[in-house]
């Protein structure tokens, strides 16, 4: 888990959300993609079974969640 805790810090990100592993191949953007679980930084440090799926990292931008790249 500290991967995904250290990955959260380096890029700034608030949070993370798995997503299924069609989405990851099916779309370019996930603006709509569907979400399996999601965490902002300070939930996802308690977190104690983690999806095995695709995840994006996000931050929130003008109260919207922007995946980061």
């Amino acid at each position: 888990m500290n991967y995904y805790l250290d990955k959260l810090n380096e890029l700034g990100a608030d949070g993370i959300d798995f997503i299924p592993l069609t989405e990851a191949f099916m779309k370019r953007e996930y603006i709509r993609c569907e979400v399996i679980s999601s965490y902002t930084k300070e939930e996802f440090k308690h977190v104690k079974h983690i999806p095995k799926t695709p995840y994006l990292f996000w931050k929130m931008i003008d109260g919207k969640k922007v995946y980061c790249e």
